[in-house]
Order: structure tokens, then sequence, then C-alpha cells
């Protein structure tokens, strides 16, 4: 510690009071998100005394964030965004600890187990699915949530305690018409992220020059020269916004300069094909962690694809039966999307050199052209069904703007809500949905609402969260369906799903399922990390859990146990009614339990998921290091089988759980 931090941190522990300063220097956050949002939350945080932080996030640097994500510099571009934040921040806070994770958030690798780890959660995304994704984890391993979002002027930010407050997913979220940029440059997975993409490239390559809408750096040297990450040790100060400006405006005059000489020339079109659909694609397909859960984009040779010679993997390419349909709603093959790009390529190029700029129009038909070819030929490389011309015209839309100051003023905000949970007390008195507006009410920008209270009929609330601690590589669909659900979470006629992917059914769907009894849960998807939803498919019933598994090699079991079971299970009740929770109820649900099963004798573990009688003492859950799996000792004396055993958790710790018999 240097002899001027006391002076630093003064004013804050006079602000804070010694408690909660004490509390924010020795909490762990946990960052989603290095953009707009992510890149001003970053720098706030460690301006207010935090200094244990993780960040995540998978994009790569492109020139059209240095506008506005200030943390970012134009020799970034192409890095990891998690990983130049990093470093930036350091340099405000020389003494804070920032881990940062190049990678997918939704992958098994940051599940249950990891996020626990975390005193608090920051939400800085831009999709949907992942905030979803997030509220999910956060509730299964009962970790606040701080969710954010900014879109042009309005922006918003809701603090989740759950079950304090309400989570994510309590109220119902509109799927967005408009799409961030860093979803449809980076990873596409609908035909509307590349229609957008499609019209970026129109902009980039024929639109009239603006420095702030750089999508596509075309410098061929530069791209094929892939930049090394920033170095965590760095400490070289920021250039100053004059330097950067220069500098940026020698890049873009290069780079204009290396186009126009192109433009004279007849293969431009094939430059322009090979860097968007061979070199950049390359580029993608070469970040192997954005691709375990999905296979990776197909690079594209011009001649080959001129010679209809498509790529391995590519599929058919046979034209689409025309009759009954109007030539707009005929979906062009692959062959077809090169001739017309090539074409299209050429005549607005010619149009460029005369007007010197174009505006897209989706009523001229040589622009809509363009972007149907280009958005057909990137869906076919990412595995995306191709889309007819009058849907491309139909799904046209904008891009969501993105503003500094509308994310300066929302990071701001989150930090005030994450010292108002680290300071405790009532939360739903404290706390404050925060909603920033484009003009005034009240002459007020900021609308403030008191947080929601739990919904009883949130599918995601009323899920039941439990971990699972087996051996991935032995234990089969077969056991895991036999033993941990039926025997364990007592669903007899289960469906197992990972996501939306169906890995087995029983009931009158077990013999469309059979051929997955016998293979190892590793072989089907199940791995450390994966979240996997069992849902019970009987006649009138509605119940699902959600089981985080934790990859545990059998040896560690012993005594013929072949696996262990921690979380919360809540009785069952009839959805149609809103639940109601005694104060017994309160108390006994909450218990987190560490159950040791026997595989071959399961009707104990049966017995200690039943609800307790009524005349059994009802013990308040510690959250404390001392959770105690609590046994119904008058279900067990009526069983003939050996009952579970009784444990105590000592410490759980890097996945490995301890316990004391």
């Amino acid at each position: 510690m240097s002899a001027s931090e006391p002076d630093r941190w003064a004013p804050m522990r006079t602000v804070y009071g010694e408690e909660l300063f004490n509390r924010v220097r020795s909490c762990r956050l946990l960052v989603i998100g290095a953009g707009g949002i992510g890149c001003e939350l970053l720098k706030d945080l460690v301006l207010s005394g935090f200094r244990d932080i993780e960040v995540i996030d998978l994009d790569t640097i492109d020139v059209s964030n240095l506008n506005r994500q200030f943390l970012f510099q134009k020799q970034h571009v192409g890095q990891s965004k998690a990983l130049v934040a990093r470093d930036s921040v350091l340099l405000l806070a020389p003494d804070a600890k920032i881990v940062a994770h190049h990678g997918d958030v939704t992958t098994p690798e940051f599940g249950p187990t990891y996020v626990e780890k975390f005193d608090l959660v920051l939400n800085a995304l831009d999709n949907l699915p992942a905030r979803r994704h997030m509220n999910k984890m956060c509730l299964a391993a009962r970790v606040p949530l701080i969710d954010s979002g900014t879109q042009g002027w309005l922006g918003q930010v809701q603090p989740f305690a759950s079950p304090k407050t309400s989570c994510f997913d309590c109220e119902e979220h509109p799927t967005p018409t408009t799409y961030p940029v860093c979803t449809i440059r980076s990873k596409p997975s609908k035909p509307i992220h590349c229609i957008h993409w499609a019209k970026l490239m129109f902009a980039r390559l024929f639109g009239k020059p603006d420095p702030e809408d750089g999508v596509l750096d075309l410098n061929k040297e530069e791209d094929e020269a892939p930049m090394e990450p920033t170095s965590q040790n760095s400490t070289e100060p920021p250039n100053d916004g004059k330097t950067v400006d220069l500098e940026f405006q020698k890049i873009l005059d290069a780079e204009n300069q290396l186009l126009d000489a192109l433009r004279t020339k007849e293969t431009f079109a094939e430059y322009v094909f090979h860097k968007l659909f061979h070199t950049d694609t390359l580029q993608l397909a070469s970040m192997k962690h954005m691709w375990e859960d999905r296979a990776p984009p197909i690079p594209f040779v011009f001649q080959m694809m001129v010679e209809g010679r498509l790529p391995h993997g590519l599929g058919s390419d046979d034209a689409e039966v025309t009759e009954n349909i109007l030539p707009d709603q005929r979906v062009w093959t692959v062959q077809e999307c090169v001739q017309n790009f090539r074409n299209t390529v050429a005549s607005l190029n010619s149009l460029k050199n005369i007007k010197g700029g174009l505006d897209w129009d989706k009523d001229e038909d040589l622009h809509l052209d363009f972007v149907v070819a280009a958005a057909n030929l990137r869906c076919a490389q990412f595995g995306i069904p191709r889309q007819s011309r009058w849907t491309v015209k139909s799904a046209a839309g904008n891009i969501i703007p993105a503003i500094a100051t509308t994310n300066a003023i929302i990071s701001g905000l989150m930090v005030t809500e994450a010292l108002k949970i680290l300071r405790g007390g009532d939360f739903h008195k404290d706390l404050r949905y925060t909603y920033l507006q484009k003009t005034p009410s009240n002459k007020r920008m900021l609308l403030l609402v008191h947080p929601e209270p739990q919904k009883g009929t949130c599918f995601v609330c009323r899920s039941n969260f439990v971990q699972v601690a087996l051996d991935t590589e032995k234990m089969t669909v077969g056991d895991f369906a036999t033993y941990v659900v039926d025997g364990s979470l007592q669903i007899s006629v289960p469906s197992i799903m990972i996501g939306s992917n169906i890995v087995f059914e029983g009931g009158d769907m077990l013999e469309d399922f059979e051929h997955q009894v016998p293979k190892p849960l590793a072989q089907v998807g199940i791995r450390d990390g994966t979240v996997v939803r069992v849902s019970d498919m009987s006649p009138n019933a509605e119940f699902y859990v959600d089981v985080s598994i934790i990859h545990t090699p059998a040896t560690a079991f012993g005594d013929g146990n072949s696996f262990q079971m921690k979380g919360t299970i809540r009785p069952r009740q009839n959805v149609e009614e809103e639940p109601k929770r005694t104060d017994r109820q309160d108390a006994d649900s909450d218990d987190d339990f560490l159950l040791v099963v026997d595989p071959k004798n399961s009707s104990a573990a049966e017995a200690v998921l039943k609800p307790e009688s009524t005349n059994q003492e009802s013990r308040k859950r510690k959250r404390d290091d001392e959770d105690v799996a609590h046994l119904d000792s008058s279900a067990v004396n009526q069983s003939s089988q050996p009952a579970a055993k009784r444990v105590k958790v000592i410490e759980i710790d890097d996945n490995v759980m301890q316990i004391d018999d």
C-alpha cells in the first residue's frame, strides 16, 4: 500500500462509514460484459473502492466501439474487450485484483458453481438470452443480481435479490426488434442478425464516409496479421484525445486509399468477397471457445463457389421448387447468392464512384439484392436458414444506437444499487428499479420504482435448484434417470433437457430414447458445469428441477455411493394457486441438504425429500458453512431399505465437497 492511499480513500470512508467501506474493499464482484456499459461500470467500480472483480466478455474490439467505449484505443482493435478493459482499469487502480475471461458466459464453465464464489453479479449485457441465463445462474447460486440495459437515450437498472425481491424473469420481456452490433458481427444465430450485418457492409463499402460507423477494417495486411493480446502488466499511459484522433484518421485515410485503388480494378468484387467470407470467417472460426456449443462458420473460396464446388458441410444447394410462389418468395441457392453478390458489388461500386456515397434504400432493387445475397451467404456460413428476397426486405430494421452519456448514467446507478445491497437492511424499502427517460416527467429524468415481490407464478422463480456431484464419464443416462431423477427427485416420468435439446424422456416416449440409456452423460453433452432441466411429464404435474452438474471422479464417493446432492426442493403445489408459505415452511424449505445415496437403495432418499410431518420441530436455515441434511426419521424407520446418511457440510471449495458423517 502506498503512502498516498489512505488519503485517497479517506473521503469514501467518511461517506460509506467504516463497516460499509470494509465490505466494499473485501467483496467479490462478477461483471458480465465489457462493452458500452461494462467499460463505464468497471471504471466506476474501481474508483468507488471495489478491488476484487472478475469480468467476462466474448467479444473483440471493433473500430466502431472507439467513440463510446473509452477504455479502448485504436491499437486495441481486434483484441479481447475483457482483457483490454482489465489492463486499462488497472492503470486507474493498480492495487485492484481484476481477472478477465475472454469467453461465453452461457458455457458450463461459468455455471452456478462458479457464480456462487461472488457476493454480487452485475449484468452489462446486450442480449436477452444471456441475461435470462445469468438470472438462472444467480438464483441457483443465491447471489444478488443487478441487471442493466440501454437503448439510445433510454436505460434501466434493476436489482434482484430473490426471494426477497422478484427475479429478472418475473416480468415478461418482449423479444427485441432491434439488435446489438456485437451479436451481429461476432456470433449470429438468426437470419435477422445476418440481414443487419449485410446492411452494415453496404454502408461501409458504398455509403458516405463516416468515421464512427467503421465496422470493418478492409486493410488486408493488418487483417491477416492478428494483434497480440495486451500484456497483463502493461503500464503504457493512454494517449491524449488529439493523438488518438490523428492516428485514427491516418488509418481511415490509408484504408480509403486502398479501397479507391481497388475500385478501379475488375477484381474488386472478388477482393471484397474474399475479405468478408474467407479472411474474416477464418478469424472467427479460429476462436474455438466460441464454438463449443455449435459448429464454427465455414470459410468460402470465391472461385470454388463460382464453379459450384461447395465446401464440405454446407449441405445441398438445390433450387427451391417455384410452383405457386412469386419470384421474390423463392430462396436463392448459394451459387445464385455468389453471382448476385459479384454483380451487385460491381454495379454499386460504379455508382459509388459517380455519386460519392449511397444511402441504403430497401426499395432500390440493386441495394436490396446486395443485402439479400450478402445476408444469405453469411447465413450459409453459420448454418442459419437462408431467406427469400421478400423476407429480407420485410425484416430490415434499425440497429440499437449507443450513446456514451446514457451508458455513464446507468453504470453509476448500478454502483449505487450495489452499495445498498452490501449495506444490507430492508431490500424492498431501500432498493430501486431506476428508469432513465428521454424527456423529463414531473421535471425528473429518472423514474424510481420499488422492487416487486417474488411472483409465485414465475416459471423461473418457482424452480427448484440442486447441485449434483457425479462422474459424468461413468454414470450413464439410464443410471441418472433411475437413481438421481426417479430415486432422489421423485420424478418417475421425466424429461431431461439441456437448453432446448431433449436428452431423455420417460413414459410413453421412452422407446424413442432407449438408444440414449447406455451412453455416459458426457457423451450426450452433460459435463462439469452443465445445467440440466428435469421436468415431470406425469399427467396434471407441473414440477421441474434445474440440476447443476459437478463432475467428480467416482472414487471420491466411496461406500458404493455414486453421487452427492445439495440444494433446495420446494413442496409440490397446484400451479393455479398462489403459493401459501407458513413460517415453518419458510424455515424448512430453504434448508440446504447434502445427500449421499446408495444407487441400489434409493427409497431412503425419497423419504428425505418428502415434506416433513407437522409434529416435527422446524429448524431455521443458517447461511453459514453449516448446512445439515434433515432426515424424516419416522419415514426411514418404516422402510426396509437402509437409510440415507445424515451428513454435515464442512466445506465446499473448488467443486470438492467435504462431509462429516
